[in-house]
């Protein structure tokens, strides 16, 4: 029934088995951003390094004055092997190409694998370097050593 359904990041339905409601506790302006849960609880950004346990739908706009805020409720995807989602790239990202390996950097980004890690799953386009905005990601989460 489409009216269980929620809009995905990509614009696509998004089944609600797939995301759950969470409060976020930091102003995040930016869909897609990659989060972890805190022992409180709430929602956090994920740093680089930091395990991701899913990312945001929407960001934490008001919807009125368009200011980010901080500990309010927002649908959360959750990071399902395979599936394909877009998620905001560092401002300084390395180049990347197709198949690159992305990990997690700072404030909820990716960026190319530099080392031990997170990986949040692989590019599916190129981007050049010093570029940030988006990049379209399959998803496959593991912990790399090297």
């Amino acid at each position: 029934m489409v009216s269980n359904m929620a809009v995905g990041t990509d614009g696509g339905l998004l089944n609600p088995a797939e995301g759950q409601s969470f409060v976020i506790g930091e102003a995040c302006s930016t869909a897609g951003a990659l989060v972890k849960l805190a022992n409180t609880g709430k929602m956090m950004l994920c740093d680089a390094g930091e395990q991701p346990d899913g990312y945001l739908l929407t960001d934490t706009k008001d919807r009125v004055t368009e200011v980010a805020l901080a500990n309010v409720p927002r649908g959360v995807g959750a990071l399902i092997e395979g599936r394909k989602i877009v998620v905001p790239l560092s401002a300084t990202n390395a180049e990347i190409a197709v198949g690159d390996a992305l990990e997690t950097a700072n404030d909820g980004t990716v960026d190319k694998k530099n080392g031990a890690g997170w990986i949040v799953g692989k590019a599916l386009e190129a981007v050049p370097a010093g570029t940030g905005g988006f990049i379209a990601i399959r998803v496959s989460k593991y912990y790399a050593s090297s």
